[in-house]
């Protein structure tokens, strides 16, 4: 159990975000995204951000490279296997993070209220948000938001209890 509940998106962002630049190829990408174990990474150009590569910016690409499945590389990314590198296909390896990336990306600061920024991600379908404070750059989830949930429920049943 959490010991503070997250109130603001600063409080469960992940500060310590890998990022990628535009010219980093896709096979850099892939190998970044398996060895951390996440799902997108930002594209910063001189301190900006200026989109994100996803796995499914990522199987969109292997997609249309065939004779790849991306069902299958959704399966081989997701395996557990420590520091496996994921195979990409040559045609897609070659190609750059700023062919693929999610330009439009959503940024949030980290003192906006953890509620408003949940409400936006569930109406715009935002599986992440990148998270501003001062010049530094976090990410927040789904998984981060569902991590908390058993504990803010927890909460929630202790003062419908008591009070």
């Amino acid at each position: 159990m959490l010991k503070t509940l997250p109130k603001t998106a600063g409080d469960l962002a992940h500060w310590n975000v890998v990022t990628v630049s535009p010219d980093t190829l896709l096979s850099e990408v892939a190998r970044a995204l398996s060895r951390f174990k996440i799902s997108g990474v930002p594209v910063r150009e001189r301190g900006r951000i200026v989109g994100i590569v996803t796995l499914s910016d990522l199987a969109r690409a292997i997609a249309s490279t065939p004779p790849m499945d991306t069902g299958d590389y959704y399966c081989e990314f997701w395996e557990e296997r420590p520091h496996k590198d994921v195979e990409v296909p040559a045609a897609v390896a070659s190609r750059r993070a700023d062919q693929v990336m999610t330009r439009q990306v959503h940024i949030v600061e980290a003192r906006e209220p953890l509620a408003a920024v949940i409400h936006t991600m569930q109406a715009r379908h935002i599986h992440r948000v990148l998270v501003h404070d001062e010049g530094r750059i976090g990410m927040l989830t789904y998984t981060d938001v569902a991590a908390v949930v058993p504990d803010l429920l927890h909460e929630l049943e202790t003062k419908t209890v008591s009070g």
